[in-house]
């Protein structure tokens, strides 16, 4: 796994995204609980301008965490995803969920709010 991380740290240090982007995917199919990697993905899509995918990455990999029993890491990166795409009421819908699930109840009403709205 971090052979392929670095294969993707020496891509971007030459300027190939689009590369990178192909080597970190690959990684992260193999490992799909990986947070380093998630995040490193979604930086590189997030400072290339597409901060939407960036925000999938996250979303993504959120869902398999919450599905792995590890709904607290998870509202983590909803949060990052919500931060990255603002104006997504899908992904803020499923963000509130996921904080009334494990308790978080004021963060879930302001979500679902600015859902409704």
């Amino acid at each position: 796994m971090s052979k392929i991380v670095s294969e993707a740290d020496k891509l971007l240090e030459k300027g190939k995204i689009p590369e990178a982007i192909q080597k970190l995917s690959e990684a992260l199919r193999a490992e799909p609980l990986n947070q380093l990697v998630a995040n490193k993905l979604a930086k590189v899509f997030s400072e290339s301008g597409q901060p939407k995918k960036a925000a999938d990455v996250l979303v993504a990999l959120a869902k398999r965490l919450s599905e792995a029993g590890k709904a607290q890491v998870a509202i983590a990166f909803y949060k990052q995803a919500v931060d990255l795409n603002p104006d997504d009421v899908s992904l803020r819908v499923r963000f509130a969920e996921e904080c009334e699930e494990v308790g978080k109840i004021t963060d879930a009403q302001l979500h679902a709010n600015f859902a409704l709205q």
